[in-house]
């Protein structure tokens, strides 16, 4: 069986180019500072955009000649449909907190005292002062994109941070992730995967520069009081769940979630979802 899967072309493609992204990155910013004083900086970006473009080149090539819809196949287990809605809702919530926050179009205000007397209800009938809370609101437009400063706290540990150090690696990972759990080819699991492999190797290595080198930019605060997988600072109590659902962006969320629904009713068999009443 194994033999089978790596004999086929498009599993050798898809897997070579990923094991060579990853370590080409890994090895690449590892030894920036030696490479850019041997080579200097121009040519160590040439080299490492010449690496990657390879890399991805074999990626694409694999999937989209030897890889898309065919290839060797597996058992889909039963929880396959469940586990990838659940992994890519995951990944587009993340993603959609990293985009600037979106809000309804329309807000209910409640009027002010200015605009009760302006427009003559500044007063009851008996003579008392009307408050604002009893009188009718309007609504009225606003920005359907919030543009004011996020007031993150000062060690920067805010909203998608609390749950992983490594928000859009991640993000990217589970959205992988569930894509794999929604097909039986060998060739799409190997390539869906890997992005979640690269998430957890490759934060593993950004964390040990930042933490080691780069002046220092991730204090051992900060380091420890956040984690490297998703949720795993939440589920050991380093942060609290009060403040990550205080601090989500709610309607992109819902629109993510909303994107996740659909791309699992679209992948559903046409024969679960009738396509018209049969008359008798």
């Amino acid at each position: 069986m194994w033999t089978q899967v790596m004999s086929h072309p498009g599993v050798r493609w898809i897997s070579l180019g990923w094991a060579g992204f990853i370590a080409e990155n890994l090895v690449l910013s590892h030894n920036r500072g030696a490479i850019i004083e041997s080579i200097g900086e121009d040519n160590y970006h040439r080299s490492y955009s010449a690496l990657s473009t390879v890399a991805c080149s074999s990626i694409a090539y694999g999937y989209f000649r030897h890889g898309r819809a065919q290839g060797p196949r597996l058992v889909r287990p039963i929880w396959a449909g469940l586990g990838s809605l659940t992994l890519q809702g995951l990944g587009l919530v993340g993603f959609s907190q990293l985009a600037p926050k979106l809000q309804t179009p329309f807000v209910h205000r409640a009027p002010t005292a200015s605009t009760l007397s302006s427009t003559g209800l500044g007063a009851a009938e008996d003579g008392a002062a009307a408050s604002p809370a009893s009188a009718p609101g309007a609504w009225r437009p606003r920005c359907p994109i919030d543009f004011t400063p996020t007031d993150e706290p000062q060690d920067g540990v805010y909203g998608l941070k609390r749950i992983t150090r490594h928000g859009m690696f991640w993000s990217l990972g589970l959205f992988g992730l569930g894509s794999a759990l929604s097909t039986v080819y060998v060739t799409e699991i190997i390539c869906f995967s890997a992005p979640a492999v690269f998430a957890a190797i490759g934060g593993a290595h950004q964390d040990y520069r930042f933490r080691h080198g780069m002046g220092g930019t991730l204090p051992d605060d900060v380091y420890n009081s956040t984690s490297l997988l998703p949720f795993a600072a939440l589920l050991t109590g380093h942060q609290r769940w009060t403040d990550v659902l205080s601090e989500l962006k709610d309607v992109n969320a819902a629109g993510a979630v909303t994107l996740a629904l659909l791309l699992a009713f679209r992948r559903m068999p046409r024969g679960v979802i009738p396509q018209s009443i049969p008359s008798r």
